[in-house]
């Protein structure tokens, strides 16, 4: 009997702290924002959850080199639905991608990033603010993110951190 309630106060330790470390955007179903990612050739990008984010040309010199500036996050139908707008992307187009790399549509998602300054030696050399727009999915399983840059269709493949 006492091993039974035992079982029992541990698995709802264990409920309550896998719940505790979830985030507020992951409990929304954004599982981009806060948090950090680290790319297969050492940049990292870190998406903050006051919708800042920073691009380091390193993840190992986070003083210098590196993009600042504001981030929007689209998941599912949303995400589908501004490429399908802003872009000319086919809804059933996306969709079958979708189907043919075995993601589901919570796993899609659209990233904007606003580059307000970029920081070189210590210095902003950015002109004006620029946005970029990249379409991915994530991997919950692997943790891992995998995203295109939509003007150019350079894939970015990052790790989460």
């Amino acid at each position: 009997m006492l091993k039974k309630v035992l079982s029992c106060f541990l698995c709802v330790i264990f409920m309550i702290t896998i719940t505790a470390c979830e985030s507020e955007a992951e409990k929304n179903g954004d599982y981009l924002s806060g948090n950090k990612w680290e790319s297969s050739d050492g940049t990292m990008l870190a998406l903050y959850d006051d919708n800042t984010f920073k691009w380091f040309k390193s993840s190992a010199n986070r003083e210098d080199n590196y993009y600042v500036g504001t981030y929007e996050v689209m998941a599912g139908q949303d995400a589908i639905n501004y490429l399908s707008k802003e872009y000319g992307l086919d809804e059933n187009g996306q969709k079958s991608t979708l189907t043919q790399f075995s993601v589901s549509l919570d796993e899609y998602y659209v990233l904007i990033l606003n580059n307000d300054q970029r920081i070189t030696d210590g210095e902003n050399t950015l002109e004006e603010p620029v946005s970029f727009t990249y379409y991915g999915y994530y991997r919950p399983d692997y943790e891992t993110l995998n995203i295109y840059k939509i003007d150019t269709m350079n894939e970015y493949q990052f790790k989460k951190k």
